[in-house]
């Protein structure tokens, strides 16, 4: 599968590099799928005008961006960017709603005039939607609940040597916070489960 490059695609990860301070050859190195010293000095000069779905991803760790930053220009939002070339009806939208769309924070329906055909995937479209939403839901209370046990435990253990950024924190405030928490987690993972996810894997943070 193949991503047709925007024309400043490469400019933007040339900027993007520029700022990370690493080379054509450290990127394609990092990146890894297939690209090279030359194909990133293509990209960045216009030579070369798509990437894989793989290597914008790659491409995009390696920079410490969104794919969606390396495809849409957020500094000029409002401008008109087609996400469909072939046949009509084509599909075009502004940059700033297509990011939101690529990131999956919007349905298309919601920022494009769309195909018959798509019109008809929308359930699935929106079921998705849902999903993530209850994801970053999920993300969010789960996060907030382990920081507030954290700072629990180290309270029971010693009250003057709390580490936790919450020191100084009302610990009966943070027990109902917790409560509250689990009862909104249970529910948000009920729903998820409904939708048939899989969630039994652990949430991994860097630091709490």
């Amino acid at each position: 599968m193949t991503e047709s490059a925007s024309p400043t695609m490469g400019e933007r990860i040339a900027a993007h590099r520029r700022r990370a301070r690493i080379s054509g050859e450290e990127l394609a190195a990092r990146a890894g799928e297939g690209l090279t010293r030359s194909m990133v000095a293509n990209l960045e000069n216009g030579r070369k005008l798509d990437l894989s779905v793989r290597q914008l991803v790659a491409v995009a760790a390696v920079l410490g961006v969104s794919p969606a930053d390396l495809v849409f220009d957020l500094r000029d939002p409002y401008a008109p960017v087609e996400l469909t070339s072939g046949t009509e009806p084509r599909v075009s939208t502004a940059h700033w709603l297509a990011y939101g769309w690529f990131g999956g924070s919007r349905t298309l329906r919601e920022v494009a005039d769309t195909s018959e055909a798509a019109a008809h995937n929308q359930v699935a479209a929106l079921d998705s939607w849902l999903i993530h939403d209850l994801l970053r839901e999920r993300d969010a209370t789960h996060y907030a609940l382990a920081a507030h046990e954290r700072f629990l435990d180290e309270y029971k253990r010693d009250p003057e040597s709390v580490t936790s950024s919450l020191r100084g924190t009302d610990p009966e405030e943070a027990r109902r916070k917790v409560r509250d928490w689990r009862a909104e987690l249970y529910d948000v993972e009920r729903k998820l489960r409904a939708y048939g996810v899989n969630i039994d894997r652990p949430i991994v943070y860097p630091s709490i």
